[in-house]
C-alpha cells in the first residue's frame, strides 16, 4: 500500500523496530469502538449485565485457529480458555464484580461447549453477539493477553489489564503488580506475570484505580494522538503525490 494510517503511537512506536515501505501518515483511530454516546443509553445496555454498583471486567483475546496459529504473541485455544478460567475463580469470591467474556465462535467451539468447559458461577456472562464497541462502552478494565481491543480500550481512557500467565510475551509494557511489592502508581496498562499474583492484582485496581477520585486522564495521553497532529482524509487526498510528515510523539 501506498499509505499507513497510524491510528496510535503505539504503531509508530512499533515502525522504529520494523519499518515499512508505505508512507506513514498519522489518522487517529478510524476504526476503533467508542463509547455509547448517551449517559442514558449506557446505563439500560449496562443494567442487562450487571448492578449499577458492580464493576465490569471485560474478557477480550483474539485466539487463532489451529492453522493460523503464532504461538509467540498469540494464545492457542488451550491458553485462551485457561485464561478465561483464571480470571472466573479470580473474582468468584469478589463482591461488586461482574465478568463479561466476549466470545467469538472459533475452531468449532460453541457458546454452549465453552460453557461446559468453564467453572459454574454466578459471577461471569459469555456475550457473542452484539457489537464489542457496546460491550466496551460499559466496561470498566479490560483483561486480555494480545488483542488490539487493548488500543481500543486505552482510547477511550479504559484501563487494561494483561494477564500474561505463562511470563512468554508482553505486548505492552505497563504497571507490574506483585504482592510483595509497594508503592504501585496507578497507570493506563497494568501487567500480571503469574497466576498467584491475579487476585491480588485485581483488588488492586478495583480499590485503587476504579475508585480513584483523581482526573486519570492523562494516564492515557501517550497512547493517542492529539487533534493537532492528525491527519485529515481531506489532506490525504489532497497531498498524496507529497509526502506527507508524520509528527513525532514525545
Amino acid at each position: 500500500y501506498h499509505f499507513l494510517a497510524l491510528q496510535t503511537p503505539l504503531i509508530e512506536d512499533f515502525l522504529k523496530e520494523i519499518p515499512v515501505e508505505s508512507k506513514p501518515v498519522i489518522t487517529g483511530p478510524l476504526i476503533f469502538a467508542r463509547k455509547i454516546a448517551t449517559h442514558r443509553q449506557g446505563n439500560d445496555f449496562r443494567r442487562r449485565f450487571a448492578k449499577d454498583e458492580e464493576k465490569i471486567i471485560l474478557h477480550a483475546g483474539t485466539p487463532k485457529p489451529r492453522q493460523g496459529q503464532r504461538f509467540l504473541h498469540y494464545e492457542t485455544m488451550d491458553e485462551y480458555i485457561d485464561g478465561m478460567v483464571s480470571l472466573i475463580e479470580a473474582t468468584e469470591r469478589m463482591e461488586g464484580v461482574k465478568v463479561l467474556i466476549r466470545y467469538r465462535v472459533i475452531d468449532g467451539l460453541s457458546v454452549d461447549e465453552l460453557k461446559a468447559i468453564l467453572p459454574k458461577s454466578t459471577n461471569y456472562a459469555i456475550v457473542s453477539a452484539g457489537r464489542f464497541s457496546d460491550f466496551l462502552s460499559i466496561a470498566d478494565l479490560l483483561f486480555s493477553f494480545s488483542s488490539s481491543t487493548m488500543e481500543e480500550a486505552l482510547h477511550n481512557n479504559i484501563p487494561v489489564l494483561l494477564f500474561n500467565k505463562f511470563n512468554r510475551y508482553i505486548h505492552l509494557k505497563g504497571e507490574e503488580l506483585i504482592s510483595t511489592k509497594e508503592n504501585f502508581k496507578l497507570s493506563a496498562v497494568y501487567n500480571v506475570n503469574t497466576q498467584q499474583e491475579l487476585k491480588f492484582a485485581l483488588q488492586w485496581i478495583l480499590q485503587n484505580h476504579l475508585e480513584s477520585k483523581e482526573n486519570l486522564e492523562t494516564l492515557f495521553s501517550k497512547y493517542k494522538y492529539q487533534s493537532d497532529q492528525i491527519n485529515s482524509i481531506v489532506q490525504l487526498l489532497r497531498f498524496q503525490d507529497e509526502p506527507i510528515i508524520t509528527q513525532k510523539v514525545s
